[in-house]
């Protein structure tokens, strides 16, 4: 299990340094609405910035996304976009609400283990997303240092946020293995590429940690498999509290 802390900056290689700069170049020339991926084209669900829960936009479902290092806005581009977008296709675009994580992203915060005050910032939207909008079902999501930002947010929340969460996708994991909170673990999934070094615990970027916008679909399905399942046992139990009233109705009287 990789550890939660990290070398300091000058401890790590010129290579070592130099190779974020290619997920920031990768990300920064990834266009989530131009990809081949069978998706929706969304200008809204593939923005770099996404803003609901601060707003206080209640839909069925919410995807709260922490980006990589390095990466713009508040969702980046590589993943976040990605799922948003092929969640939007799963459940009706309109159907669901999107934010990003607001913090540095920088390499530093990486080496550290995840930004700290990002991780306060994802753990307090989720309390936001849980008082404003009681109802929706909540999917929590991050890349690279934003999968830091999901384990380290996850310790934080109280036994009611915990439950409030339906399901969290992470992916290139820096912490692969690792337990999300108190998340179960059948609600949790990594998506790790094999050569991917950064899920090996090394600070070392690689081709195969900028490519995991080809598993959205997985991690969609995976995300809303919960609410499916939930769905058929609420249905299975109504099922079986009307069989029970109908034989009561049934049974003859002594």
């Amino acid at each position: 299990m990789p550890s939660t802390s990290r070398l300091p900056l000058g401890d790590i290689s010129p290579d070592q340094l130099n190779s974020f700069a290619r997920l920031s170049q990768a990300s920064a020339s990834f266009d989530p609405n131009e990809r081949p991926l069978g998706f929706m084209r969304s200008a809204t669900l593939g923005a770099s910035t996404q803003n609901d829960v601060m707003d206080a936009v209640c839909k069925n479902y919410t995807l709260l996304f922490a980006r990589g290092t390095t990466e713009e806005g508040n969702m980046g581009t590589l993943v976040g976009p990605p799922l948003a977008q092929a969640l939007g296709k799963a459940v009706g675009a309109d159907n669901i609400a999107v934010q990003g994580v607001d913090y540095a992203a920088s390499v530093e915060g990486f080496l550290a283990g995840g930004d700290a005050d990002g991780s306060k910032t994802m753990a307090g939207l989720v309390a936001m997303a849980r008082s404003n909008c009681g109802n929706t079902s909540l999917i929590l999501g991050g890349y690279s240092q934003g999968a830091q930002l999901v384990h380290k947010a996850a310790d934080m929340l109280t036994a009611n946020e915990t439950a409030f969460v339906m399901s969290a996708v992470l992916f290139g994991d820096p912490d692969n293995g690792k337990a999300v909170g108190q998340i179960e673990k059948s609600r949790t999934k990594v998506f790790c590429h094999d050569g991917d070094k950064i899920c090996d615990g090394q600070a070392l970027v690689d081709q195969a940690h900028l490519t995991y916008s080809l598993n959205v679909g997985e991690a969609t399905a995976f995300a809303l498999k919960a609410k499916v399942v939930e769905a058929l046992a609420s249905h299975l139990s109504k099922e079986d509290e009307t069989r029970e009233e109908s034989e009561k109705v049934m049974k003859p009287s002594r």
